[in-house]
């Protein structure tokens, strides 16, 4: 390549004194630089076998021409009259085919699948060119006497128009992002070209061809720039050019050749069919603007199509990220937070079911408009797909902002829709997080809020804003799960139980069991640290299957010794979603020998309506064996009365807070009472939870509850201290107050 190069400036020294290349250093320069071209191609050829045929195509054309230059110096040169065609000019002329050919193959390699755009883009090139030769080089050319000379001198500016638009072609079929080769490779073919329309300009203007001076530079340099398009280095492509430009550049291309071409005046046929040529090229030009605009046209639609979501017509997930990045970014430069939104419909399965998908479709459009007309103008409400939306609240304020934003989305969603005759009510969970409180990243955002409105769900809160105890993915929490997988593999887990007394004898009737991790660092961890890491992860199942290992074990060795007591385990909602549940506690009651009924399971409220079809299947399968179902923290959820009349329950557990509280207000009382009632009315028993102090057994007794359970009896302990408390029952007799006598016979006669 520097040999290349050297030789291409000397040669044009050369060309620039007066010995020009006439002189016998300017020949032996001239001939060695078509040798060198023809060495350099022909390597290429030999060393890739890939491109082999072609280079080796470029490489013969290089070598009939350089044979051409040759002879052309000893044979043509020396004679007085150069004759207006010679074999030199066959030689000349094989180059323009096999260099069609190079190119078709080069093209070939590259491009797969021509597009209408890019034919069209080669045909208003090619048509171009072929009038600005008409017009400009073949004036020249038409200038010799005979036949034979006339045909030679049309051929080259032909066979340059051609080539041309062959190179031309070429760059339209590569969506006009050459690589290296093609560059370099239209460089040397431009120079050629040059070199041969100026040859023509010159002769038709009495110059001898023997001594062009300069001009003829050009066509080595050009043989030599083609020969090393052959070693450009690897195709790497630039970037694309818009449609539109495209075919605005061949369109003002088409009309500028066109001026040029009528503006050379020439009343003649060879000047008319130019210009006809020149008008083609326009009318090609047209049609290429008109194919662009229907390609815009459908590229708009497209990507319209690609952003927005085909049910509702609201933003994709894809739009959506695109205008939180921008959200983002305005946050930081303004200092006023972003607000993500993610909410999912409650219950949506059941429209689908019930009423088939069709209505389920027109509930999502109709959830999507009312979404979008409850928004401010620069907001935007998207659909993830299924029944999960999402909003982008920017420079929304505050927490406090979105969250009354959020609420006011739940009442604009939750009005009745009318679907199929029925008015149906529609209940949103939201998550929300803001940036840049809760992260600085479209995924951590999204991801962030997606956890919050999973909690809205699960609590039946309606909306929750991202907190750290949300995400399981910090480091603190997978070295908490981490850690705990070796705790369940060790003893650091232990089971503690807390009584049941029964309120008409005072005698201990069971325990409820409760886990206890004795951290050999940390301490003594408390169960809201690790069972909603546990209930994240695939942990709590073998947590939970510890404890009825253990307390089953307990209460079997309990029942042996003449203590005919329950016992009861806690379940969370992934535990109702298992269907190897029944089959995992039946083994666990025939390993211990424990009846079925002396195993209680408990459930919330949220976990019963997290998926009410499946629960209400697995606790079916339960009760069937004989084991008992238990509603724990009744009155603190929303669940129907119409699941809790189905569903196979045996116990209900009133919440702490309304018999903490009955002792001071009225109203908490007379929800006991109404409970209570609730429970007998459906054949359940009833155990009031939060029992601290004699006067609360007193109330509860008078209202005709069964069972309690709190501090009074004794906080969760191990299995031995339980185990002493079977011995006798505890004193259950007490005198009220005149106050609180008062305020439980105001209880009584509000439910009255």
């Amino acid at each position: 390549m520097v040999a290349s190069a050297a030789g291409a400036v000397a040669c044009l020294a050369i060309f620039l004194t007066d010995g020009g290349a006439a002189s016998d250093l300017g020949k032996a320069v001239y001939l060695s630089l078509f040798v060198l071209s023809v060495v350099v191609c022909a390597a290429r050829a030999a060393a890739v076998r890939a491109e082999r045929a072609v280079w080796t195509a470029l490489a013969l054309g290089l070598a009939f021409n350089c044979a051409a230059e040759f002879y052309y110096w000893r044979a043509i040169e020396p004679l007085d009259e150069v004759p207006p065609a010679t074999a030199a000019d066959a030689l000349w002329l094989a180059l323009y085919p096999l260099s069609y050919v190079a190119i078709a193959l080069l093209v070939r390699q590259r491009v797969r699948r021509v597009r209408p755009s890019q034919a069209l883009d080669g045909i208003v090139v090619a048509l171009s060119l072929i009038a600005l030769v008409a017009a400009l080089a073949l004036p020249g050319a038409v200038s010799a006497t005979d036949t034979f000379g006339l045909v030679v001198n049309v051929a080259y500016p032909v066979g340059d128009a051609v080539l041309l638009a062959c190179l031309i072609g070429m760059l339209t079929l590569l969506d006009w992002r050459p690589d290296r080769t093609a560059v370099i490779l239209g460089a040397g073919i431009l120079l050629s070209a040059g070199g041969d329309v100026g040859y023509l300009v010159l002769v038709s203007h009495g110059v001898d061809e023997r001594n062009l001076g300069v001009l003829e530079a050009l066509w080595p340099v050009g043989a030599l720039l083609m020969a090393w398009s052959a070693w450009a280095p690897s195709p790497r492509r630039r970037p694309e050019v818009p449609e539109g430009i495209r075919a605005l550049v061949m369109a003002a291309g088409a009309l500028a050749v066109a001026i040029i071409v009528l503006a050379a005046g020439q009343f003649t046929a060879l000047g008319a069919t130019a210009g006809l040529v020149a008008i083609a090229a326009l009318l090609a030009a047209a049609a290429r603007g008109v194919l662009a605009f229907r390609d815009s046209l459908q590229l708009a639609e497209s990507r319209r199509q690609a952003l927005t979501d085909e049910l509702t017509g609201l933003p994709n997930r894809r739009l959506f990220n695109d205008r939180l990045r921008t959200a983002i970014a305005d946050a930081r430069a303004s200092g006023r937070p972003a607000a993500v939104l993610l909410m999912d419909l409650d219950r949506f399965k059941e429209v689908n079911d019930t009423l088939g998908h069709d209505s389920g479709d027109r509930l999502l459009r109709a959830v999507a408009t009312r979404l979008s007309r409850a928004l401010r103008a620069n907001d935007t409400a998207a659909r993830f797909g299924g029944d999960e939306f999402a909003v982008l609240l920017p420079g929304v304020g505050s927490v406090d902002d979105a969250v009354r934003i959020a609420r006011s989305l739940e009442t604009a969603v939750g009005a009745p829709i009318p679907l199929e005759g029925l008015s149906i009510s529609t209940e949103v969970s939201v998550g929300i997080a803001l940036c840049p409180d809760h992260g600085r990243e479209v995924e951590l955002l999204v991801r962030r809020a997606d956890m919050a409105m999973y909690v809205a769900k699960r609590a039946h809160t309606g909306c929750e804003v991202f907190t750290e105890e949300h995400d399981g993915h910090t480091p603190e929490r997978i070295t908490l799960v981490a850690e705990l997988r070796r705790a369940l593999e060790g003893d650091e887990l232990v089971v503690h139980y807390q009584p049941k007394v029964d309120l008409s004898s005072g005698r201990v009737s069971g325990a409820e069991a409760l886990i206890r991790w004795h951290h050999p660092t940390r301490g003594l961890v408390p169960p809201g640290d690790f069972i909603p890491a546990a209930e994240q992860t695939a942990l709590i199942r073998p947590l939970t299957l510890h404890v009825l290992d253990n307390a089953l074990s307990e209460v079997g060795r309990w029942r042996g010794r003449g203590h005919d007591i329950t016992i009861a385990v806690n379940l969370s909602v992934c535990h109702l979603l298992d269907d190897g549940l029944p089959s995992d506690v039946g083994a666990l009651l025939r390993k211990w020998s424990v009846p079925p009924t002396a195993l209680e399971l408990e459930i919330t409220e949220g976990t019963l309506m997290a998926d009410p079809r499946h629960a209400l299947e697995t606790l079916t399968k339960l009760s069937a064996m004989g084991v008992r179902v238990a509603i724990d923290d009744f009155g603190v959820g929303y669940s129907s009365m119409e699941y809790l009349r189905r569903l196979p329950v045996d116990v209900l557990k009133i919440d702490k807070s309304f018999v903490l509280a009955m002792g001071r207000d009225a109203s908490c009382a007379t929800i006991v009472r109404s409970m209570i009632e609730l429970g007998h009315n459906l054949g359940l028993r009833v155990v009031a939870e939060g029992v601290e102090d004699v006067a609360a057994i007193a109330r509860l007794r008078r209202l005709g509850c069964e069972y309690a359970q709190g501090f009074h009896f004794g906080a969760a302990m191990v299995a031995g201290e339980f185990e002493a408390l079977l011995a006798a029952p505890f004193p259950l007799d007490a005198s009220l107050s005149l106050a609180e006598v008062a305020v439980t016979a105001a209880g009584d006669a509000g439910t009255g």
